[in-house]
């Protein structure tokens, strides 16, 4: 089973993105801040992939992926986010996410790119990247 974890400073947007993951069979672990997410991070190494919110209240989007990257750059990460442009759209791809995403997400969108990213690690991962 691969775990995801889903970063939301909501409940709400937790319950909504874990709803979802759930229901495809995920196991889902979910932080409000980026923060407990790092944390997170470092105290489980199975996590298979990152949903995050672009807005938290200790930490955009653009350092907690640099973040992330900095110490799991193989990790995928998916940004959602309810007011986006293109400036963090490109700014977060530059540092590697592996899709961005508008809010309100539609179930099945998140599900066919969740099956993307995890397929694209383990395709990496298999070629030895």
């Amino acid at each position: 089973m691969k775990t995801i974890l889903v970063v939301d400073n909501t409940l709400a947007g937790q319950d909504c993105l874990a709803g979802i993951l759930n229901t495809c069979g995920y196991r889902v672990i979910t932080a409000r801040t980026g923060a407990e997410a790092l944390s997170a991070l470092h105290d489980d190494f199975r996590i298979d992939l990152i949903i995050s919110e672009y807005h938290m209240p200790d930490m955009d989007g653009i350092i907690f992926v640099s973040n992330v990257k900095t110490f799991f750059p193989d990790l995928p990460v998916i940004m959602v986010t309810a007011c986006g442009n293109i400036e963090t759209y490109l700014k977060t791809l530059s540092l590697g996410v592996f899709e961005y995403m508008n809010k309100p997400v539609m179930a099945h969108e998140l599900q066919k790119v969740v099956q993307a990213a995890i397929q694209n690690r383990l395709s990496d991962s298999a070629a030895g990247f």
